[in-house]
């Protein structure tokens, strides 16, 4: 066996060996991007209304905005239950999400897309490559040989996924900490004298 056949079988082997963990990683963070996108549709029904009004549903309701929260909850749990159902349900929402923003983006349209609560992000190429990378994860889950069900995750992915999340959410509080410094600096010398 010469040294590339012995790196093919080796990189093989470690594929094989973590490809568990990956699949984990990929459905622990899906549920999450779920848990968070859902709350925040609940806690926030005027933001979602705008946004789903901005989308083209004029004849939603706040109704519409909180069934959507509770839609997304609903997804990470069958993300949770079962893999392929709740895979299944990941990509026809993700698939749906982007379809509407690439629509919306192509028409000149710019809004707050509220996905995960009130804000200023509008939609727009860094949305689309967002949901685009989303679906990637949701696809790469879906055709992985996955027969996960109830709670059942390899040890390793849950503090993999813990890290990774929270790396994506402490990288960009640190930069609108920095960001809003001296606002901040100004409300706590307001607060303290």
């Amino acid at each position: 066996m010469n040294g590339f056949q012995l790196l093919a079988a080796t990189t093989s082997a470690v594929w094989h060996d973590m490809q568990p963990i990956f699949g984990d990683c990929i459905r622990l963070a899906l549920v999450l991007l779920f848990c968070v996108s859902g709350y925040w549709k609940l806690r926030t029904p005027d933001a979602t209304l705008a946004a789903l009004h901005n989308f083209g549903f004029r004849s939603a309701t706040k109704a519409w905005a909180v069934l959507l929260g509770f839609g997304e909850v609903g997804i990470a749990l069958a993300l949770v239950a079962t893999s392929r159902a709740g895979t299944a349900l990941a990509l026809a929402f993700l698939s749906m999400a982007t379809a509407l923003t690439v629509s919306a983006v192509l028409r000149g349209r710019r809004f707050p897309c509220s996905c995960f609560g009130p804000g200023r992000h509008e939609i727009g190429w860094a949305t689309i490559g967002r949901n685009v990378l989303l679906l990637a994860f949701a696809i790469l889950l879906f055709v992985s040989d996955d027969t996960h069900t109830l709670g059942s995750f390899h040890p390793l992915s849950v503090p993999a996924t813990a890290g990774l999340a929270g790396s994506v959410v402490l990288i960009p509080s640190a930069q609108s900490l920095k960001r809003n410094r001296s606002l901040l600096e100004r409300q706590l010398k307001g607060a303290g004298g």
